[in-house]
């Protein structure tokens, strides 16, 4: 089964050389607006935008982001910052899974229903009490989540 991550955890699904059957959104937006104070926080003060962004991955050991150097933290928040496909949803023609931690805080619920109200044929999984990082924090509901989805598309037994 093919996986492409873009600007989020998107997964697609797709027959043995066919275009894709599905489309699987976990934890993403159409649009990744950073706020001005990450930004700064990112420039001004590394270590404690770090500590920042941990919080908002209760579940992980390891604080994320403290492998990787100043500017790459920079370079991903930013290429976020300017992901916007608000305009393309409608153009997607295959059914989509929306999965989404009810209190993630880096791609809100809000963002999530967006996607599910905006593309035609979409489900909204909504994780309660989940943050961000779903497919460690809820592992075993994400699974499910996509093992239901992808045997809608292909058939039982998926």
């Amino acid at each position: 089964m093919p996986r492409t991550a873009i600007q989020g955890r998107e997964v697609y699904y797709a027959h043995e050389g066919e275009g894709p059957a599905g489309l699987g959104l976990i934890s993403t937006g159409a649009r990744l607006k950073v706020g001005p104070d990450l930004f700064d926080g990112l420039k001004n003060d590394f270590e404690k935008a770090l500590d920042v962004l941990a919080s908002y991955f209760p579940s992980q050991e390891s604080p994320p982001f403290r492998d990787l150097s100043p500017d790459t933290v920079r370079n991903i928040f930013f290429a976020c910052h300017t992901f916007d496909r608000m305009a393309d949803l409608g153009q997607i023609e295959v059914p989509a899974l929306v999965v989404s931690g009810e209190k993630d805080e880096l791609t809100p619920l809000k963002f999530a229903r967006y996607l599910a109200e905006n593309i035609k044929d979409a489900t909204l999984v909504v994780l309660e009490g989940a943050a961000h990082n779903l497919p460690r924090e809820r592992a075993e509901e994400v699974g499910e989540a996509v093992r239901s989805f992808a045997g809608g598309l292909f058939g039982a037994g998926y």
